[in-house]
């Protein structure tokens, strides 16, 4: 959804009112992805619990803190990096090599990131293989 809505900005050149529905989209969407990376830990700590029979709740809280604070830091630095290089200059009327700057770095660069996430969770993330283990470990229970 996210990505849909990132091409719809690019389409559009100056269309407030679908503007304001992609911008819409995107927020909503955000907010239900957001809350995936707490379920991503849990489902980390029961993994490691299972498998590995390790206690790392602590360490993957951490590491998962750590993680977003480079990315806040990389995600902050980026768009300046990408603006100073297109000649934004701040309070003036801006050329159209900085206004594709600023396009770049609202929806271009955010659309491929999405796209990238999507591909290494489809690939990577096995939720089926972490429910054979809960099944697994019910049964043994039993």
């Amino acid at each position: 959804m996210i990505s849909l809505c990132m091409l719809g900005f690019l389409v559009i050149n100056h269309h407030s009112a679908v503007f304001v529905l992609c911008y819409c989209g995107v927020q909503f969407a955000l907010g239900l992805t957001n809350t995936l990376q707490y379920s991503i830990s849990a489902d980390n700590v029961d993994t490691i619990r299972n498998e590995l029979d390790i206690e790392a709740t602590a360490l993957i809280a951490s590491l998962t803190s750590l993680i977003m604070k480079f990315a806040m830091a990389i995600g902050g630095a980026v768009p300046g990096f990408v603006l100073s290089f297109t000649g934004y200059a701040a309070n003036q009327s801006q050329s159209s090599t900085a206004e594709k700057g600023i396009l770049f770095v609202t929806f271009v660069i955010p659309l491929i990131l999405y796209v990238v996430t999507i591909a290494v969770f489809s690939s990577g993330f096995k939720s089926n293989k972490i429910k054979s283990l809960h099944v697994q470990k019910r049964k043994t229970m039993n």
